[in-house]
């Protein structure tokens, strides 16, 4: 739904789980994923079936723009907007495959990664795509599925993607991971590590904080632990450096970080919490 920032006013609202007939099981946790605006479009993996299950829809009145490509469940990863090798991009981290599409819904590249587990016949990626600059794309994935460097290639006529490397570390569960120059900065499950991009090597390793979130600002790692212990960081890809930390919660935290204007929101199962960075 679209609602007016001074008084929540609807503006517009749409039920795609019935609309384009999304077929759940016991086992789907629902909606997660963030919505990405691009333009006047607003994108979302919808899982709606055939040449429905990834969708743009306006902005301003929430019609369909387009759908295209099909699977059987939506992810919770959230789209990457990106503009690489020549073309705009919409990166989706879909059911088994990494899918990129146009604004304008054309399906430029698939690249098939990943597999079913646990009996299920999708998998809940939940990590984002990153983009690292000028033509790459990281994923990442738990449940032994692990991450992959992906290269992008333009000749003209299409778009190719090739595997760089594979490994079964840095395998991301409910937070995405951070890039800072040559390095990755991420939780493998529950381990936060350092991952070399050339190499896929791992610097150095941080244990007991849990499936914990991260974001980089102002030169440092600001993270967050499960048990609700917020640490800041050097980014130093040498060594785990902490220059400070603070228990803000007692209870499990699952919840990405948030930053805007100086001001961080923070929030667990039961609790949201802003603290002011300024002061």
């Amino acid at each position: 739904m679209a609602v007016k920032a001074k008084d929540s006013a609807l503006i517009w609202s749409r039920d795609i789980k019935s609309e384009f007939q999304v077929q759940l099981d016991q086992t789907w946790d629902g909606y997660s994923q963030s919505p990405v605006i691009a333009g006047n479009l607003l994108l979302i993996d919808i899982g709606g079936g055939e040449n429905k299950s990834l969708g743009a829809f306006d902005v301003n009145t929430g019609k369909t723009v387009w759908t295209c490509h099909t699977e059987n469940h939506p992810t919770y990863s959230t789209p990457l907007k990106i503009n690489s090798i020549g073309q705009k991009q919409i990166v989706f981290n879909a059911d088994r495959l990494i899918v990129s599409i146009s604004p304008s819904g054309e399906i430029l590249w698939k690249y098939r990664w990943g597999r079913a587990y646990e009996g299920r016949e999708f998998e809940n990626k939940i990590a984002n795509p990153v983009f690292i600059s000028p033509d790459k794309i990281f994923v990442s994935a738990i449940f032994d599925i692990g991450s992959s460097l992906l290269q992008m290639k333009n000749d003209g006529s299409a778009i190719t993607v090739n595997e760089l490397w594979n490994t079964k570390v840095m395998q991301n569960h409910i937070t995405t991971s951070v890039h800072v120059g040559k390095y990755i900065y991420g939780f493998d499950v529950t381990t936060l590590k350092c991952l070399e991009i050339k190499t896929a090597k791992i610097t150095w390793a941080k244990r007991r904080l849990g499936r914990g979130s991260l974001i980089y600002a102002d030169k440092k790692l600001i993270v967050l632990s499960e048990r609700g212990t917020l640490i800041l960081l050097k980014a130093n890809h040498k060594k785990y450096e902490e220059l400070c930390s603070y228990k803000v919660f007692d209870h499990r935290v699952w919840t990405p970080l948030s930053l805007a204007n100086g001001l961080l929101f923070l929030r667990s199962s039961k609790e949201l919490v802003c603290i002011n960075l300024k002061k």
